[in-house]
């Protein structure tokens, strides 16, 4: 997996893709945009913290890649607790309010358990 660059219309910024091969849509945006001549200090750092983010989401890829086959699940991928991957899944799919409103509930009941328990 190759990380490509390439000039903004305006040629003051460089924004990143994934390059995944040359057909239409296998180089999706990362998002990430660094300044080609940074104008003060403040866009020089920022130039600094997105291209440190911007090897992170390499080598999270990287570890993606080669966990494929394996029992391992990259520690970016695990949701540790119920209650945060519940909390995901509803504002991913929070269209339906029937949905929300029943996991919401779900929610509480667990919450409720969960101090009856530990009590």
């Amino acid at each position: 997996m190759n990380i490509g660059e390439k000039l903004n219309r305006t040629g003051d910024k460089i924004l990143y893709f994934y390059d995944y091969g040359r057909k239409s849509g296998q180089r999706p945006s990362t998002g990430i945009f660094t300044y080609v001549n940074p104008k003060n200090q403040e866009q020089k750092n920022f130039n600094k913290e997105a291209l440190k983010i911007l090897e992170t989401k390499k080598a999270q890829r990287i570890i993606e890649e080669q966990s494929i086959g394996t029992p391992i699940i990259p520690a970016h991928k695990f949701k540790v607790n119920f209650l945060d991957y519940n909390h995901i899944m509803v504002y991913r799919f929070r269209r339906s309010v029937y949905i929300c409103h029943e996991i919401h509930k779900l929610q509480h009941f667990l919450i409720l358990i969960f101090k009856f328990i530990f009590i």
